[in-house]
């Protein structure tokens, strides 16, 4: 019961990560956005919009994970890696041309455009920290409960 508890807490603290990345460090970064009027493309757009999509789905999921107790869920958060890393390596590809264009707002953009990946791959990997406590502790907690069921 305390490892259930410690993990319920785990995840109450994964939750409040989640919120405070979305609250202040995206907030920011469309606030510099607009500062320094960076515009970003529309193919640029359509994937960011892609990965903003996956994440939001993978938290969704982790939440229901939790809520239901479900381990399938749980292991569908974390198998979403591959694309999310996927999606992320496209972006970066773009950033690197973006870069080495000759635009006035090119670093401005860089900035911005990373920071975002990086807030949604952090988002991602908080949505996965709690996926496995879900996937992995109900795997513990079946084999100690069959251990007590098995003792005499």
């Amino acid at each position: 019961e305390t490892e259930f508890l410690h993990d319920y807490l785990t995840m109450a603290t994964l939750f409040e990560s989640i919120g405070d990345v979305v609250e202040t460090d995206l907030v920011h970064v469309g606030e510099k956005r607009i500062e320094k009027n960076v515009r970003i493309s529309v193919p640029t757009q359509d994937v960011v919009l892609s990965m903003a999509d996956k994440v939001g789905l993978a938290v969704d999921t982790a939440v229901a994970a939790v809520d239901r107790d479900d381990r399938e869920l749980a292991l569908k958060v974390i198998a979403a890696k591959d694309d999310i890393n996927s999606i992320a390596d496209r972006i970066s590809g773009r950033l690197v041309e973006r870069l080495i264009a000759e635009d006035p707002h090119r670093t401005a953009t860089y900035r911005v455009e990373s920071q975002l990946i990086e807030n949604y791959k952090r988002i991602y990997y908080f949505a996965k920290r709690i996926a496995k406590l879900v996937a992995f502790v109900d795997t513990a907690n079946a084999r100690d409960d069959e251990a007590v069921a098995d003792t005499p």
